[in-house]
């Protein structure tokens, strides 16, 4: 595993922040995949294209709502992340 990276990483991002552009070209340079797909037909068959996944070649998957909203083999697999502004500055 290269530094703390996981080969699957589910996102709950309810505000967004990485549907900027520039956030997901870093991510890219960075060998990050990125998966935000709201249908759960679609995003299953992405994430079957996106296989395998590896810390060399990890997979994001973002979604707005809570990571166990995600089909449970991959909750059950991946790394949870929450990036929610209240959370990110809650000492304002």
């Amino acid at each position: 595993m290269r530094g703390n990276t996981y080969p699957l990483i589910l996102v709950s991002d309810p505000d967004a922040l990485l549907s900027d552009p520039q956030n997901v070209a870093a991510l890219h340079e960075r060998t990050f995949r990125v998966i935000t797909e709201p249908d759960p037909i679609a995003l299953r068959y992405q994430v079957e294209q996106a296989r395998p996944w590896s810390t060399a070649a990890p997979l994001i998957i973002v979604t707005p709502e809570p990571v166990n909203m995600l089909p449970y083999d991959l909750w059950q697999q991946g790394h949870h992340v929450e990036l929610a502004l209240h959370e990110l500055l809650s000492g304002l």
